[in-house]
């Protein structure tokens, strides 16, 4: 993987001169695995629209633990769980950063 860092340096250089600058970057990086716990509450509004012409068929409104609560009984619900008017489940996974912390620039002549 390649990291992109931007510069913005300005350097004076003397007529008739040239210099050349060296720029270096520190770069960090961070890896870590986490465990959250989400939850969902509300309602949910349904609308059924007939393929055909597009025509409202029927509209309905519903808590989401009872929508899950029914979903649940037709196909089971894997690692959710109803807790009075929420939805909850276990969400998990693994993150990695890299990032620049700090730049210098080192500016030298360069002799002909």
């Amino acid at each position: 993987e390649t990291m992109t860092w931007g510069s913005d340096c300005k350097v004076k250089v003397p007529k008739g001169q040239r210099m050349s600058a060296k720029i270096s970057v520190t770069e960090k990086e961070y890896n870590a695995n986490f465990r959250m716990k989400t939850s969902i509450y509300g309602t949910v509004h349904v609308a059924i629209h007939s393929r055909a012409d597009d025509r409202l068929i029927r509209s309905i409104d519903a808590p989401i633990t009872e929508i899950m609560r029914w979903y649940s009984q037709k196909r089971g619900f894997g690692s959710c769980s109803i807790k009075g008017n929420k939805v909850e489940w276990e969400v998990t996974g693994e993150c990695f950063f890299r990032f620049g912390v700090e730049q210098t620039v080192e500016i030298q002549p360069v002799r002909s």
